[in-house]
């Protein structure tokens, strides 16, 4: 700990906290120029710490000693740089013995070391650890855009309250779709204007002030059909009656109107005493998209964030069984289990484990955008 108290001033406590593994981040593959090896910094390495510097305390942590890694910090022009400052540097010594094997010892570089020094201000819900496997290396030509992917990543998240529920094992994924969901949105953006302007809701019960937005589909995911036999998929009504308590709930399929009027009056849904529906949209509501050769009809959310301003991205969740539903949306979506599906349809509990999740994330009060919808299973006990 004596070796970060010198290092205080370099703290913004209104930042969050990064620390960089900087045991194989850092350089590229050492350039051997006969018998001298040359160390040069990562593609955009200084780009990158430039961007994240605005949103974090930066730690390097290294298994070697602090000596050496002051050395590669002064090689690479990490030292005194005028656009960045780093806030500790840490080495071996302060690695923690994670294994409990009596004998054996197994030493991890763990935050806990900078959670102590500054009790209730930092802790998982705001730190992030950047380790050498999560980030691709620069080829023999620097040609990789890793740095540049993560600082807009890092950027993107640092608006998240708890870090806790972001999924950073597959952030490349998460930032590609946040990176094409806006380009898809700007080649359609004349027919979604259309479809604000022109498109009539079905309006069934005024909207309340203060609640999310959940948006449902129907076929194969609250209703399904089996050997000609419809099914109400099981715990339906307990499903909407609890959701109800944090969201409005809207129903869009590509069902006509007359279609949906006709299954929601046969899931006794319309005019239930514990819930009500807010709206209906059928698929004329819905638009043709193209995106990497593949055309296929959407649902455009901003079609309701256009009609109904209170929502948006950071409030509002969509459920179906069908993923390109989403291609206009992709961070609003929730890919949902097809119903009925190869077991007994009776034995579904795909929505009560979805009540849980979506109570989960509305008593956070966050943005919604911060969550990896596609990977909920892993915020509820199973």
């Amino acid at each position: 700990m004596e070796k970060l108290k010198n290092e205080s001033d370099s703290w913004d406590l209104s930042k969050k906290l990064l620390f960089i593994d900087t045991d194989n981040n850092f350089l590229q593959d050492l350039a051997t120029s006969g018998r001298e090896i040359a160390a040069t910094p990562r593609y955009h390495l200084h780009e990158f710490l430039t961007r994240i510097y605005k949103h974090y305390n930066i730690v390097l942590w290294t298994s070697h000693s602090l000596s050496t890694l002051k050395e590669e910090m002064k090689s690479l022009g990490i030292c005194d740089n005028s656009q960045y400052k780093i806030s500790s540097c840490l080495d071996r010594q302060l690695m923690t013995n994670a294994c409990a094997v009596p004998g054996k010892v197994k030493f991890v570089k763990h935050p806990r070391i900078i959670w102590k020094k500054f009790p209730n201000m930092y802790s998982a819900k705001n730190t992030v650890i950047i380790s050498s496997d999560r980030v691709k290396r620069d080829d023999k030509h620097g040609l990789n855009e890793s740095l540049p992917r993560l600082s807009e990543y890092l950027e993107y998240i640092s608006n998240v309250t708890d870090f806790t529920t972001l999924d950073h094992s597959n952030w490349e994924e998460q930032e590609k779709r946040r990176i094409y969901q806006r380009p898809l949105i700007e080649n359609y953006i004349s027919s979604v204007k259309d479809m604000i302007n022109n498109y009539k809701v079905k309006q069934l019960n005024p909207l309340r002030p203060d609640k999310n937005l959940l948006v449902l589909d129907i076929d194969n995911t609250i209703f399904g059909m089996r050997n000609n036999a419809p099914w109400k998929r099981p715990h339906l009504d307990d499903f909407l009656k609890r959701s109800y308590e944090h969201y409005d709930i809207a129903i869009w399929s590509a069902r006509k109107m007359k279609g949906i009027d006709l299954v929601m009056h046969w899931l006794n849904v319309t005019n239930h005493e514990d819930y009500k529906i807010a709206f209906q949209m059928d698929g004329a509501a819905m638009i043709m998209v193209e995106m990497t050769g593949l055309v296929s009809r959407a649902k455009p959310l901003h079609v309701i964030w256009g009609m109904f301003p209170q929502f948006s991205p950071r409030n509002t969740i969509m459920l179906d069984d069908q993923k390109a539903n989403f291609l206009m949306n992709p961070q609003s979506g929730l890919l949902i289990k097809v119903f009925p599906g190869q077991e007994d349809p009776r034995e579904d509990d795909e929505l009560l484990k979805l009540t849980d999740y979506l109570r989960l994330i509305a008593e956070m009060k966050q943005d919604f955008t911060g969550f990896n919808h596609q990977n909920w299973r892993n915020y509820i006990l199973s």
